[in-house]
C-alpha cells in the first residue's frame, strides 16, 4: 500500500496547508507507511528548498514530470569533484567558493556556478550558466543530469529579466523524456512522439502512469481548479480516494462554497473525507443533507498534534498577552491592538506581543503609532514560539476563520488562558468559555462592541489568578498529544485498508 498526497502547491505564500502536510508526513513516518507527496508542477530551486526545509526527504517526493522519464529520484548524488571531471572544469579557474557553492570563470564574461544541496553540501543540486551577468541555463542533477532550464532575456522598462523559456526533462542517458515550453504565453508539454499537450492532459497521463492499485490510498488536500482532480476522480483502480478539508466549506447560507464544487458534484466518487474538528464533521454532514446527497465516510483527525505539553519553570506575569499568525486582514489583528489599547486606557497594565509577518505589517505598525501604544504593543516578527508561549499568560486571537488553528493548539499545550471570537471551528475547539478562557460574541456586533468586550475580558483576566485557566488548557491539550492523533490515523487505515498495526 502506498499513500499518495495531492499536492504540494507552488506559487503561493507559505500557508497552513503546507504545515499540515508536513505534520502528516511525520505521523506517517511514525506509522512506517510508504507515502509520497506529489508535485504536479516542477518546483524551482527555492520552492524545492522550502519543502525540504519542512522535513521532506527526496524519496518521499513524487514529481509528476519525472514519470515521463526513466529517472524517478531528484536526490543529488554527484559531488563537485565528479561534476568537475564530467564537465572538463579541471583547468578552469575557481573565482569564488563558499560552503554552499563554487563559481568557475570560463571564457571572458562567462561563469559557471555549482550550487550545493542544502541537505548535503557535499552534493551538487544544480549548475547555473551566466553570460554577461545574465542567467542563460540551469541544470539540475540527481544521479545524472535531471532537468535543464533554458532562459530567455526579457527587456522591460530598462531592466533585463531572465525568464524561463523551455525546460527539458532528461532520461538517464541524457536523451529527452519530456519538454515543457511556452506557446503563446501558455504552458505546454511536448511528448517524445512530438505530440503537444496541456498541463491538464499531462495530468491525465500521469495518473494513468501511477498505476494505482486497489490497496493504495489517495489523499487530496485540494480539489477545485486543480488539473489532477478530474483524472483522480475518474480513475477506476479501486484505490481509496479522499479529501481533507482545510477551510470553511460553507458560504453564507449556502451549504458549500465554490471551492468545494468538485467534492459535491462527485461525492459518490469519494470514499472518505477528513476534517479536524467534531463541529465541522457535524456541519459537513448537514451540508450534504441539504444538497440531498449522501456524505462519504467522515473522519475527524486534527491536522496538528503535540509531542508534549510545555510547562514554565517560572511564574508567569498575568499581564503578558500574545498572538501569532500571518498578518493578513482575515486575522483582524487590528481589533486585538485596539482592544489592548482600550484596556490600557482603562488602567490595565498589559503588554501585548504580536508574532508573525504579512501584508498587514505596515498598517498595523501605523495603527500602533496612531494609538500611542508603542510602549506596550510590539510587533515581534518571526520567533521560536515554543519559548514565547511560556513567557506569556494569555493568548488572544481575533481571527475570523480558523478551521483548526495550530497556534491555538500550541498555546493550550503551553497552558495559556485563551480569548477569541465565538466563530467555528478552531476557537470553540480550543477555547472552552469560562474554563480555559472566554469566547467573545461576534454575530450582530459592531467592531467597536467587539473591541470593548475583549478589553473588558482582558482587564478581568489580567487582574486575577489564572492557574485554573492554565490547568484547563493543559487538560484540553492532552487530547492532541501525538500518540492520540496517531491512534486516529491507525483507526483510519484499519478501516480504509488491510493494514494492521502491531502494538
Amino acid at each position: 500500500m502506498t499513500v499518495y498526497n495531492f499536492n504540494l502547491l507552488l506559487g503561493f505564500e507559505a500557508n497552513g496547508v503546507d504545515v499540515a502536510q508536513a505534520h502528516r508526513l511525520q505521523l506517517f513516518r511514525s506509522l512506517d507507511l510508504d507515502t509520497r507527496f506529489v508535485f504536479t508542477r516542477w518546483p524551482n530551486s527555492d520552492q524545492l528548498d522550502y519543502f525540504l526545509s519542512k522535513g521532506y526527504d527526496y524519496e518521499e517526493l513524487l514529481f509528476a514530470q519525472l514519470l515521463f522519464t526513466d529517472q524517478q529520484s531528484a536526490a543529488p548524488t554527484l559531488s563537485p569533484h565528479e561534476l568537475e571531471e564530467q564537465l572538463g572544469l579541471k583547468t578552469s579557474q575557481i573565482i569564488h567558493e563558499t560552503p554552499s557553492g563554487r563559481t568557475y570563470q570560463l571564457n571572458e564574461g562567462e561563469l559557471l556556478v555549482f550550487v550545493y544541496d542544502k541537505k548535503d553540501f557535499s552534493k551538487v543540486q544544480f549548475i547555473e550558466y551566466f553570460s554577461g551577468g545574465y542567467l542563460l541555463k540551469r541544470e539540475t542533477y540527481a544521479a545524472t543530469k535531471l532537468v535543464t532550464d533554458y532562459f530567455i532575456l526579457n527587456y522591460q522598462n530598462g531592466h533585463v529579466l531572465a525568464e524561463l523559456g523551455r525546460r527539458v526533462y532528461h532520461n538517464l542517458d541524457g536523451s529527452v523524456g519530456l519538454e515543457e515550453i511556452l506557446v503563446n504565453g501558455k504552458q505546454r508539454y511536448l511528448l517524445h512522439n512530438e505530440k503537444l499537450i496541456t498541463h491538464a492532459e499531462l495530468m491525465e497521463i500521469f495518473v494513468k502512469k501511477l498505476q494505482l492499485k486497489a490497496n493504495d490510498i489517495v489523499i487530496m488536500d485540494r480539489a477545485s481548479n486543480m488539473d489532477f482532480a478530474r483524472p483522480l476522480l475518474e480513475q477506476e483502480s479501486g484505490a481509496r480516494l479522499g479529501l481533507v478539508f482545510h477551510s470553511e466549506h460553507t458560504f453564507g447560507n449556502q451549504p458549500f462554497s465554490y471551492e468545494y464544487y468538485y467534492p459535491v458534484k462527485y461525492a459518490h466518487r469519494f470514499d472518505f473525507m477528513i476534517v479536524s474538528t467534531d463541529l465541522q464533521a457535524k456541519v459537513l454532514k448537514e451540508s450534504f443533507e441539504k444538497e440531498g446527497k449522501e456524505a462519504p465516510r467522515i473522519y475527524v483527525i486534527p491536522v496538528g498534534s503535540l509531542k508534549q505539553l510545555h510547562y514554565s519553570e517560572q511564574d508567569r506575569k498575568t499581564t503578558k498577552v500574545m498572538t501569532a499568525s500571518r498578518l493578513i486582514y482575515s486575522k483582524r489583528v487590528d481589533l486585538a491592538i485596539r482592544a489592548v489599547a482600550l484596556a490600557h486606557e482603562k488602567g490595565g497594565d498589559i503588554e501585548f506581543s504580536i508574532f508573525g509577518r504579512g501584508i498587514e505589517y505596515d498598517s498595523l505598525e501605523n495603527l500602533i503609532q496612531e494609538l500611542g501604544a508603542q510602549e506596550y504593543v510590539h510587533l515581534m516578527g518571526y520567533a521560536d514560539l515554543t519559548a514565547q508561549y511560556l513567557n506569556h499568560s494569555i493568548y488572544l486571537t481575533t481571527s475570523l476563520s480558523e478551521t483548526f488553528g495550530l497556534t491555538l493548539m500550541e498555546a493550550t499545550g503551553a497552558g495559556l488562558a485563551m480569548v477569541g471570537f465565538d466563530l467555528r471551528y478552531g476557537n470553540p475547539s480550543f477555547i472552552k468559555d469560562g474554563f480555559n478562557g472566554y469566547l467573545v460574541s461576534f454575530e450582530d456586533k459592531s467592531d467597536q462592541e467587539r473591541v470593548e468586550e475583549i478589553a473588558h475580558i482582558l482587564l478581568k483576566m489580567t487582574s486575577q489568578d489564572l492557574s485554573s485557566y492554565q490547568e484547563a488548557s493543559y487538560h484540553l491539550a492532552s487530547s492532541y498529544l501525538e500518540e492520540n492523533i496517531l491512534d486516529l490515523w491507525r483507526e483510519f487505515f484499519s478501516n480504509e485498508s488491510s493494514i494492521s498495526f502491531q502494538e
